[in-house]
């Protein structure tokens, strides 16, 4: 079960509001860009974490930081986040820009749990676009069972696709703050620096 985000227009403001009373959680980190149909969220009510998905029609980059509690309670109608339009021609771009292409170099998890970014909520990600990555650098956490291991950058030879290059330079994330990732997942697109 899952429950789609309320859409509120401001002129040219977007915002996506709660549709329901619960606890927010999961929010996607400011920049992600949200197509129809994507998870931005999970909202926990009666003891059920409920997936929040982008109404239809909603193209938008997420603006604005992210909340400061980890578990932020939310009525329905209270704005999550603000988005700011692609629009256009960017609506395609937007909704395939978090899929790796054919041969792209690409950082994978190496076990399966839940991946953040961020060593803790209201801090700044381990790793940003256009940063260098080198061997032993920290890109993320996982967490399986309130356990948490880092995420380190490897130079070993990918399981699929292209081998890890000694410096790399970090494109975008493929995956969101707190996504669930299984082994294998990619989370990062990189280029050789």
């Amino acid at each position: 079960m899952s429950l789609e985000l309320l859409r509120i227009d401001r002129g040219e403001k977007l915002l996506l509001a709660s549709p329901d009373v619960g606890w927010f959680t999961r929010a996607p980190a400011p920049g992600t860009a949200l197509a129809p149909g994507q998870r931005a969220g999970i909202l926990r009510r009666l003891g059920d974490a409920v997936p929040l998905l982008v109404p239809a029609g909603v193209f938008g980059r997420v603006a604005g930081e992210l909340p400061e509690l980890v578990m932020t309670p939310v009525g329905y109608g209270d704005p999550l986040f603000t988005l700011t339009p692609l629009g256009g021609e960017l609506e395609d771009h937007a909704a395939q820009e978090t899929a790796p292409t054919e041969g792209q170099l690409v950082l994978r998890a190496e076990g399966s749990g839940r991946f953040y970014h961020r060593p803790a909520p209201g801090q700044p990600p381990f790793v940003s676009p256009g940063e260098i990555l080198e061997p032993g650098r920290v890109v993320g956490l996982i967490e399986v069972m309130k356990t948490f291991t880092h995420v380190t950058y490897q130079v070993a030879p990918a399981r699929s696709g292209p081998a890890l290059p000694p410096r790399a330079r970090v494109l975008r994330a493929l995956v969101e703050d707190g996504a669930d990732v299984t082994r294998g997942t990619a989370l990062f697109a990189l280029e050789e620096a």
